[in-house]
């Protein structure tokens, strides 16, 4: 089958509004809609362009700002109970009972709902602005999805950010990613060995360490305050730095590495 072979440019050609069907049985989607928060998989079947992927894994994805409004909680930061909204945003695990099986190259796809963006441009904008200003970003591409034959609205489809996207953003994208970890902490400590490997998204297999991502947030925060620009020079690309600062600031972004939220314990979230 073509999914099997093609590369990830297909899924982001913007000149193409691909439609994904997802058939579940009744009773999976009913799990799913009974509580979408758990983010608990289900096994589905994926058909795209007159071809067909089974078994995949199917859920619904989100936080708070994900679920806002879309359950019946009448606690807006705990989102249990049912889903009300008609879209959710939903990945889909490709490599479910096969890790080596890819789709176009991904073994995740990930559709965002938007239900908060009436424009449904806002984040697609924010990572071209990204990419525009040499910020590696994932790539984002609209689309229609259909589950069991019924048309559930545009989602976005958002490139999962990983180690293949590593590897094709970075000259050697071999390293360790974190998700959601930051050099210093909001005590002011370096974060220990276990906090670091907890956030780790690549290498997991392969007997990781976190020397170096260690010794640069050590070496930061032992340094006196007017040395820690000569620091971060060493340590990282501060034109890359400061670019990624400038379209953070720019596009408004209440949901990455420069907003933190306190509850009560401060910390950036959504970031890689």
């Amino acid at each position: 089958p073509r999914w099997a072979t093609g590369d990830s440019s297909e899924l982001f050609d913007a000149d193409e509004l691909q439609t994904f069907e997802i058939d579940l049985p009744d009773e999976a989607l009913a799990e799913l809609d009974a509580s979408p928060a758990a983010e608990e998989y289900v096994e589905g079947v994926l058909r795209y362009d007159g071809e067909t992927v089974e078994p995949i894994g199917v859920r619904y994805k989100g936080s708070i700002g994900g679920f806002l409004g879309c359950t019946d909680s009448p606690n807006p930061f705990d989102p249990v109970g049912p889903k009300t909204c008609t879209k959710l945003s939903m990945k889909l695990k490709i490599d479910w009972d096969d890790p080596d099986r890819t789709f176009f190259g991904v073994r995740k796809l990930q559709f965002h709902a938007m239900n908060l963006d009436s424009s449904l441009m806002h984040d697609r904008l924010g990572y071209w602005t990204f990419r525009e200003m040499g910020v590696p970003a994932p790539r984002a591409n609209h689309v229609r999805l259909v589950v069991n034959g019924e048309f559930v609205g545009v989602f976005l489809l958002v490139e999962e950010v990983d180690g293949r996207f590593t590897r094709e953003a970075f000259d050697d994208g071999s390293g360790n990613l974190y998700k959601e970890v930051w050099p210093i902490d909001a005590s002011g400590a370096v974060p220990d060995e276990d906090e670091w490997l907890e956030a780790l998204e690549t290498n997991r297999d392969e007997d990781p360490d976190v020397d170096i991502i260690t010794s640069f947030a050590t070496e930061l925060l032992a340094a006196p305050v007017d040395e820690r620009p000569a620091v971060l020079e060493r340590w990282t690309d501060v034109d890359t730095l400061l670019r990624t600062i400038v379209v953070d600031r720019a596009i408004g972004n209440d949901d990455g590495p420069l907003h933190w939220y306190c509850m009560p314990e401060c910390a950036p979230h959504n970031f890689f």
